[in-house]
């Protein structure tokens, strides 16, 4: 996986376009946006930009309507703080 700069256009259109095709839209995509969110947080080490861009987000969704979605935001947040931990004990 290549990593892209925050300031590239690249990375906001990447961002935009995840916001706009999952974040925003029906119940199934908003739950695969938080896996997503999830996945990122597991296998890439913790990438401070994804979580600033996308945490916002997360957080919004967590008060949403269908409980699988608020299920998979508290996954992702799971997933988050284990990242955070590890980061604080490798200091």
């Amino acid at each position: 996986m290549r990593k892209l700069k925050p300031d590239s256009g690249a990375w906001k259109q990447l961002c935009t376009e995840l916001v706009e095709q999952f974040a925003r839209c029906r119940w199934e995509r908003r739950q695969v946006f938080a896996h997503l969110c999830t996945r990122v947080f597991e296998e890439v080490s913790l990438d401070m930009d994804f979580a600033q861009e996308f945490l916002p987000l997360l957080l919004e969704l967590s008060w949403d309507q269908v409980a699988n979605v608020r299920l998979a935001v508290a996954r992702a947040l799971c997933a988050l703080l284990k990242q955070l931990n590890k980061c604080e004990f490798q200091r």
